[in-house]
């Protein structure tokens, strides 16, 4: 059966007899203040229990061992801890247990003792360290921001949910991973817009009303929304996908090389064009054809036909060959033999 105290404590009947000292359970009642002087980790040998986090926590000048953390949540997979820090600087240049709770760079910490029992401390909460180098201002308004090992969560008076790096810090308070720092994720309170940012150069921001992407890396960028996708480089080249079809625009070269075969297949029609110049050529075959029609050459401009021969409708006997005799008729239209002086044995008709 539980004992209870002059002033109401309970000492409990699970203590062994020796415990059961109501004077020494008496007089740990009540919410002290304190800070943490090391963590003694579960495979620690001053650790009692094996399988949690203790601490040594210095309360009124004296010491306690195997202080324990109070938690949100204590079941087997609904777990939850966070490893307080210790004493590692004294702002006054010496660590010792004559320094003051406000010249030691250890947590902060409110501490209750289960039952009044001296010997069983409960770290039920943080203190406000003096030396925060963080402080609010009334502009920041209602606002929930906690640090911890360089990463800023913070909820801000417009409901944006900020995880931001800010830097682990050492002992004197420099930054260990400068590179990390400015890394941020946002979730816009007034939007629901989200923006994920490695750098200002280096970002993808998704919004939710147009339920549109941006992806931005070093000026160039990808954007995809309900028009399709469109790429642009910081040359502003453009490579756009869209209902309208695909299209490719370059203040440069165009190049579109393949290993295997390179198919162009369009339903309407496909236009191949250059200012200075179009260009086809094939290790293998390359053929032009249109089954409704096949247009070679300009009206107003020389074409060239180039090949061991040329066959026209299939090829068959030779169009014109150098050196052969024709009848013709003469300006006065009679009959005159001439002979081709400009011609090509290559060229053959069906």
């Amino acid at each position: 059966m539980a004992k209870y105290t002059p002033n109401g404590g309970v000492v409990s009947s699970k203590l062994p007899v020796s415990e059961r000292n109501e004077a020494k359970h008496r007089s740990m009642f009540g919410l002290y203040r304190g800070v943490v002087v090391r963590s003694i980790y579960p495979d620690e040998k001053d650790n009692i229990t094996k399988n949690r986090m203790e601490y040594v926590i210095r309360v009124r000048g004296q010491e306690y061992p195997n202080a324990i953390n109070l938690r949100e949540a204590g079941g087997v997979y609904n777990y939850q801890e966070r490893v307080r820090k210790g004493i590692e600087k004294s702002f006054t240049g010496q660590v010792d247990v004559h320094q003051f709770n406000e010249n030691l760079d250890g947590e902060h910490i409110f501490v209750m003792f289960i039952e009044g029992n001296g010997d069983v401390p409960l770290i039920v909460g943080g203190d406000n360290h003096s030396r925060a180098y963080k402080k609010l201002k009334k502009d920041d308004g209602l606002v929930d921001v906690e640090e911890f090992n360089g990463v800023e969560i913070s909820t801000d008076k417009n409901s944006n949910y900020v995880i931001k790096q800010v830097g682990r810090k050492d002992v004197e308070g420099k930054i260990k991973n400068q590179d990390a720092v400015g890394a941020k994720i946002t979730l816009y309170g007034a939007t629901g817009d989200i923006e994920v940012l490695a750098d200002p150069d280096c970002k993808t921001y998704w919004t939710k009303k147009d339920k549109k992407i941006k992806l931005t890396a070093n000026t160039n960028t990808v954007v995809m929304d309900k028009n399709g996708i469109a790429l642009t480089d910081k040359n502003k080249n453009t490579f756009t996908m869209a209902s309208a079809g695909v299209s490719t625009t370059t203040d440069g070269n165009a190049n579109v090389t393949a290993k295997g075969d390179a198919k162009v297949t369009a339903d309407g029609n496909a236009d191949i064009s250059g200012k200075g110049g179009a260009s086809m050529k094939s290790d293998g075959q390359t053929v032009v054809k249109g089954t409704g029609g096949t247009n070679v050459g300009d009206s107003g401009s020389p074409t060239m036909v180039d090949g061991q021969t040329v066959a026209l409708a299939g090829g068959g006997s030779p169009v014109a060959r150098l050196g052969d005799m024709v009848i013709g008729t003469g300006n006065l239209g009679a009959p005159v033999i001439s002979q081709i002086i400009q011609g090509s044995p290559k060229v053959t008709s069906a």
